[in-house]
């Protein structure tokens, strides 16, 4: 790994500044998926009573130095293990050639802030929970109701059906009867 030293040539510093910003980005891009760890805490270089959180703004991104934070991150596509952030200043942030990385820290930024906490995630988690449960009595209760009006309703199929197999035996013993009756009554004449 490249760490910026005024004494290298002009190339490699400015290899090593991109670094710098990268592995905080691949920082923030873990913070995003994972959340933020919780009681996190940097101290602004040369102010120890000056203490800052999850960096909120490009300011506080750019001061960002914590010689002792490790995270495994992905850079480059590459699986990294990202060993202290540093500050980085403002002209090697506004560089052209950094204008994306730049932009990408801003969104992550954004993202990290307007992200619930867990408390609040936690409260949000238990009204879905109890919403869920009380939309599922509910339909349990209207399942039971159709339950039994489809019992009520095949009942009174099997009711109709009884009756209409009664209906159709009674009509065919009437024209039974119909057919041996009229040979021997009046003819009808035409």
């Amino acid at each position: 790994m490249r760490h910026y030293d005024a004494r290298q040539d002009r190339e490699a510093r400015k290899d090593a500044a991109t670094l710098r910003i990268k592995e905080k980005v691949a920082v923030l891009e873990v913070w995003h998926r994972e959340g933020v760890p919780r009681d996190y805490e940097w101290h602004e270089e040369g102010k120890p009573d000056k203490e800052y959180g999850c960096p909120t703004n490009l300011t506080e991104f750019q001061k960002w130095s914590d010689s002792d934070l490790k995270v495994e991150a992905r850079l480059d596509g590459e699986n990294h293990t990202v060993t202290g952030v540093y500050k980085v200043g403002a002209p090697a942030m506004d560089k052209p050639e950094r204008s994306g990385i730049k932009k990408h820290a801003l969104e992550l930024l954004e993202a990290i802030k307007h992200r619930p906490s867990d408390k609040k995630e936690l409260t949000r988690l238990k009204a879905e929970k109890h919403a869920l449960h009380a939309f599922t009595q509910q339909l349990t209760n209207e399942t039971a109701q159709l339950r039994y009006k489809i019992m009520e309703l095949q009942s009174n199929l099997d009711l109709a059906n009884v009756t209409n197999k009664n209906l159709m035996e009674r009509v065919t013993k009437l024209e039974d009867d119909v057919r041996t009756v009229r040979p021997f009554g009046p003819r009808l004449t035409q």
